[in-house]
């Protein structure tokens, strides 16, 4: 049996090198490179609802709650277990 993912999904972006030049990084911080910009609005259609949330430097912004990863945020939204990166898109 096949599990079809239901939803729309699409990604609204800060240009990358713009956003580097704004944020100065310390050698202390890690940069996932697999992830948007930051800056950017990742939106997602799920249970008749649009769900958005903005990457930011130290993690993601959620209907004005901070999360450390996008896990817990599709976890949050779905209820069940989920790969945030596959639930918003940035993984297939």
């Amino acid at each position: 049996m096949a599990i079809a993912r239901i939803g729309l999904w699409r990604i609204i972006g800060a240009n990358q090198r713009q956003n580097q030049n704004m944020h100065q990084v310390t050698s202390k911080t890690k940069i996932n490179k697999t992830l948007p910009a930051v800056g950017t609005v990742l939106e997602r259609e799920h249970g008749g609802e649009t769900h958005r949330v903005t990457v930011l430097r130290d993690g993601f912004e959620y209907r004005q709650c901070k999360y450390k990863s996008l896990t817990k945020i599709a976890t949050h939204i779905t209820g069940t277990k989920w790969s945030g990166p596959r639930f918003f898109g940035l993984k297939s």
